[in-house]
């Protein structure tokens, strides 16, 4: 299942919180929570899941906006959202490590540019951590596979989170790959050999042009295999391998 990418909005201005939360949601994304102070953020950051937050800096109570990135949004993708752009609160900001920095006042294409630069900001400084000592020098945004329950994929204006025990199987198409979900495809620039270098081991190839996830095959016949409501071609070459890791009672 395709899952839209949760945000969560903290500003105090109760018209400048539903200005965004309305912006943000025709943007395609989904909206778990809207706060105007640091104690409710967390008590919605500890009953949903979050996948990114715009952090108004100056927002009402003790605590303001870079207190709570620090405590709770460490490892978050997550945005400052200010009226002040003086160098200390700049500096403060900066010290968090934000994915993102927006300025009021600003436009719906303001908050589209902020929210695409913080995701994918985020998601690359967190594979470049993870992968200091074992990264090829050239990169790709496939490589965010490995080892990842999730990536964000770019569909129109939004970016939007695939999970990746959802992918059913994967499709070359010379240099294009089309990834099959249950319910949706997308269609990205790659090819098949580079993808399946970083795919979880329950991802296997059958065929010159396809790549499946054991885990949705429903049936394998002499020269396909089903995986749900498709048939996937099945090249005996591939064949041996793909016995090899399913379980197999006869």
């Amino acid at each position: 299942m395709i899952k839209k990418t949760k945000i969560l909005i903290v500003e105090d201005e109760g018209i400048i919180a539903e200005s965004i939360r309305i912006t943000v949601e025709s943007l395609g994304y989904e909206v778990v929570g809207v706060a105007d102070n640091a104690l409710d953020a967390i008590d919605i950051a500890n009953n949903n899941t979050i996948d990114l937050a715009i952090l108004d800096i100056n927002i009402q109570g003790e605590k303001n906006g870079i207190w709570l990135a620090d405590t709770i949004f460490k490892d978050k993708a997550f945005i400052f959202l200010t009226a002040y752009g003086d160098d200390k609160t700049i500096q403060q900001a900066i010290q968090t490590k934000p994915s993102g920095y927006l300025l009021k006042p600003f436009k719906k294409e303001d908050i589209s540019i902020a929210i695409q630069i913080a995701l994918i900001n985020f998601t690359s400084n967190k594979t470049a951590k993870s992968s200091l000592n074992n990264q090829h020098p050239e990169t790709s945004s496939i490589n965010l596979l490995r080892k990842k329950e999730s990536v964000f994929i770019k569909q129109k204006r939004a970016f939007i989170k695939l999970v990746i025990k959802d992918i059913l199987f994967i499709e070359s198409d010379k240099n294009y790959l089309k990834i099959q979900t249950e319910k949706e495809v997308f269609i990205i620039r790659n090819t098949l050999k580079d993808i399946s270098e970083n795919l979880p081991n329950y991802f296997v190839q059958v065929h010159r042009s396809f790549i499946v996830n054991i885990n949705h095959i429903d049936k394998i016949h002499t020269l396909n295999l089903k995986v749900g409501t498709f048939t996937i071609p099945l090249s005996s070459s591939y064949k041996k391998e793909l016995l090899r890791l399913i379980e197999i009672i006869s």
